[in-house]
Parts: C-alpha cells; sequence; structure tokens
C-alpha cells in the first residue's frame, strides 16, 4: 500500500513559480543553513578553547614536524595549522571539505599554509602534492571512529603496506569501564530509541512542504528490524546518559580494552592478542569484539584516548566531545561488546541480544 501525502504548497497553488512561495523556500533554507553554520562554527570555537587537548598536540608537533613537509586533514578554522606552523616544518598543507570554514580559515591563516578545499577520503587513495611526511589531524568523535577517523584506514587497499608517512595521532584507544557505585552516575535522560517510526500510521496530510510517497509495508517492515536495534526495553540491561564526574576514571580499571596503530597496522586487544592490518578484510562492518563477565547491577561505560609515542590524551581530559552513555547490566551474565571501525558504532550484547548504543 502506498500513501500519497500532499504539500500544503500544492493545495494552495499549482506550481512552485510563485514569487511568495519561492521566497518563502529560500527564506526556510536559508535559516536551516545559518543554523548549520552557526552549530559548525561553534564546534570550532569548542576546539580552539580546548587548551588541555592544544597542548598535547603542541608538545606532540615540537617532537616531529620541524622540516617535515605536513599535511592536515579536517583543519576547520585552523587550529592544528597554527600550532605546527610555529615549529619550522617545510610545508603544510591544510585540507578542509566543510566551505564555510575553509572561507574562514584561507582568509586567516598564516600564509605559508597551503589550505585546500576538498575532501580526503582516504589517505591511501588520495594524491598528496607534496607526499606528506607527517599527516595531523583531529577527526575524534566521541567514540574516536564516528567522525571520519576512518580515513586512516585501508579500505580499498588489497593488501596493507607500511605507509610511507607518520600519522598523528596514529594510535587509538578504546577501554570499557565496569562499575557497582551507582552515585556515580545520575541519570539525565533515558537514551532515545532512535527509530523514528513509531507515528508512520499518522501522516498528518496538509504539513509537508513536498509531496512524498510513503509505502507504509516497507516501512512497517523496516520497523520490525530497526527497533529492536536501538530498544532498551530489556529485563537484562538498560541505557542512559549520564553527566558523571570524569574523576571516576582515576580508581576505575578497565576490564577490556583495544588500541589500534594506523602506523603500525596492528589492533592490540587487551595489551596481549595482536592482529596485523593485512589480515583483516576491510568492509564497512569490520569491527574489534570484547567480552567479560560483569555481576549484577554493574554499570558499563567507555573511555576513549589517542596517543604519540609514550603519550596519551584520554577525551576526558579535554573539554568536549565526550561519551557519556552508561550501560546498567541487570543480572550476573557474559557482556559482549564490539565497535566497527567504518562509523563508531558501539553495540552491547547480553543473552544473545545485541542493543546499538
Amino acid at each position: 500500500m502506498v500513501t500519497t501525502v500532499k504539500s500544503k504548497i500544492n493545495q494552495h497553488s499549482m506550481t512552485y513559480s510563485s514569487d511568495t512561495t519561492v521566497s518563502h523556500q529560500r527564506k526556510w533554507r536559508n535559516g536551516h543553513y545559518n543554523k548549520f553554520l552557526q552549530k559548525n562554527i561553534e564546534r570550532y570555537i569548542l576546539m580552539h578553547n580546548d587548551v588541555s587537548r592544544n597542548t598535547w598536540y603542541l608538545k606532540s608537533f615540537a617532537d616531529c614536524v620541524k622540516n617535515k613537509n605536513c599535511v592536515e586533514i579536517g583543519t576547520g578554522l585552523g587550529i592544528l595549522s597554527s600550532i605546527a606552523i610555529g615549529l619550522d616544518p617545510k610545508s603544510i598543507t591544510a585540507y578542509e571539505e566543510y566551505s564555510e570554514a575553509y572561507k574562514i580559515a584561507s582568509q586567516c591563516l598564516n600564509k605559508k599554509i597551503n589550505v585546500i578545499n576538498d575532501t580526503v577520503e582516504n589517505v591511501y587513495q588520495y594524491p598528496f602534492d607534496p607526499k606528506p611526511d607527517i599527516i595531523f589531524h583531529d577527526l575524534i568523535g566521541d567514540r574516536i571512529w564516528n567522525e571520519d577517523c576512518n580515513t586512516f584506514l585501508p579500505y580499498g587497499t588489497d593488501k596493507w603496506k607500511k605507509p610511507t608517512w607518520y600519522t598523528l595521532p596514529g594510535e587509538f584507544i578504546t577501554e570499557i569501564h565496569v562499575s557497582k557505585e551507582k552515585s556515580k552516575f545520575p541519570e539525565i535522560s533515558t537514551v532515545v530509541k532512535g527509530d523514528g517510526f513509531d507515528n508512520i500510521q499518522s501522516f498528518d496530510t496538509g504539513s509537508y512542504d513536498l509531496d512524498v510517497s510513503v509505502d507504509i509495508e516497507w516501512l512497517q517492515k523496516i520497523k520490525k528490524i530497526v527497533h529492536p536495534m536501538f530498544d532498551f526495553h530489556d529485563d537484562n540491561l538498560r541505557s542512559y546518559n549520564s553527566n558523571f564526574d570524569n574523576a571516576v576514571f582515576n580508581n576505575s580499571k578497565p576490564v577490556g580494552r583495544f588500541s589500534l596503530d594506523v602506523n603500525k597496522g596492528k589492533i592490540t586487544k587487551n595489551g596481549t592478542e595482536v592482529i596485523n592490518f593485512s589480515d583483516i578484510t576491510w568492509s564497512e562492518d569490520t569491527a574489534i569484539e570484547l567480552n567479560f563477565d560483569v555481576e549484577k547491577n554493574s554499570f558499563i561505560f567507555f573511555r576513549f584516548g589517542i596517543k604519540y609515542k609514550s603519550s596519551i590524551f584520554y577525551l576526558d581530559q579535554g573539554t568536549w566531545g565526550v561519551l557519556e552513555k552508561v550501560c546498567k547490566v541487570k543480572k550476573d551474565t557474559n557482556v559482549k561488546i564490539d565497535q566497527k571501525l567504518s562509523n563508531g558504532e558501539i553495540g552491547i550484547e547480553i543473552e544473545g541480544k545485541r542493543h546499538i548504543i
């Protein structure tokens, strides 16, 4: 069954050629564009004001960029390139895909920095000129891999070879922690199911700006697949957002940990098990799995870090970009955690049922 949702515009005007209608559409688009621009600029400012994080980058750059051809991927407004240029690199080429950020950065950055408005989807395939000695970046999401960090993974390569450049940061850490101290995890809100299909039978046919055809039968089938993935109504598990004190990490040891090093081409699980890039079939479903036993009423939470040589910076040591989702396990059981490297998706499986965090 296909239900056609007709637009308000078509109800009142047979065409889109009305000056009033076009003007309304343009204002609507400009309003959404300005909100998008503001959101991104606010994010860049947060990055600029993260003193701890930027100090870590400064100390790392001081050890390696002098007399090197450097590339920054995702320069934003240019904070990292501005730090690096003061340390006498041979050259810096800064790439930024977002056009408005590029326009601002190209006007404000040191003229010795070559700013390019382009997308680097994969470092193994992009035609860098000059060839970089160092590639630095801050493509770090609140779970590392959900902010285009997969740019540095060998997708699309037949066989991994050690890169001729050094990526900074090039080692990424995921830790899984467990605690039974309830007071450390005050609940802010339950995690939204996220499927967006709850009201698919009750479309308001007069509330849409464009013609939309909705296949109800298809949506119902999708709902049966997607809804359980996000549904945390589980007798064994619940998940919520918590503004916990980051000091909780000070007296907490991880029950599971993996680090991924793009410079050495290896993944290390729990400090001992090593997986080489050359032994991995790289796809969008490539994931790292860890499992461990937990006691009833334990809280599972995550910590993420970046590393240069022996220096580790955990994201919670800065001021932004920290994952604050907590899972409470309601029985003694074994838990399996997996994280996809293509997009950072974290899954938690208990008693054969997997949920997306």
